[in-house]
């Protein structure tokens, strides 16, 4: 994380967590925010009402899984600061041995809110920081009536990519 805001890095994708927090992580987090990058980090994949770390840190956009009917995936984390829900179900991958798979898990389902982030700074250069998560956040699909056992633990919902990029929020 360190070597990515010394390259100028404006997004970073964190698809891991643990069950712990670090002071020392803690610091590199708010260094990140506090230098305008945004951070995107998965929820975890327990099941449990629980974000792993670094999702709970208020610095950065938590995100969980939904499968294809939109509901929340059966392993996703959710909490009520849980902030955004990507697709995480089947994803197709790149592997380390030059194959292509289907994957599952909250890992899968942060890029796209990484992705997001980049598209909307790539199209307003010149919008501060906050507008651009904004723009994610309030752009974002309410699933509480189609999950109604989550409610209030899906964060602001799914990431809706066209409404995003409208820049109407």
């Amino acid at each position: 994380i360190e070597y990515a805001i010394q390259q100028g890095a404006q997004v970073i994708n964190m698809s891991f967590g643990t069950n712990l927090s670090s002071d020392i992580m803690d610091e590199v987090l708010e260094e990140a925010a506090d230098k305008g990058v945004i951070l995107v980090a998965a929820a975890g994949n327990e099941a449990s009402d629980k974000l792993l770390y670094p999702a709970s840190h208020s610095a950065t956009l938590s995100v969980g899984s939904v499968d294809a009917s939109n509901k929340k995936s059966v392993f996703s984390n959710y909490n009520k600061k849980l902030i955004l829900l990507a697709p995480g179900e089947n994803i197709q991958s790149a592997f380390s041995d030059g194959a292509y798979a289907g994957g599952s898990g909250t890992s899968f389902s942060t890029p796209f809110v990484s992705a997001l982030a980049a598209l909307l700074l790539s199209k307003y250069p010149n919008k501060p920081i906050d507008w651009i998560k904004d723009q994610i956040r309030e752009s974002a699909k309410p699933l509480d009536k189609s999950n109604p056992n989550y409610k209030g633990k899906l964060g602001r919902g799914l990431i809706d990519i066209q409404n995003a990029m409208s820049g109407n929020h």
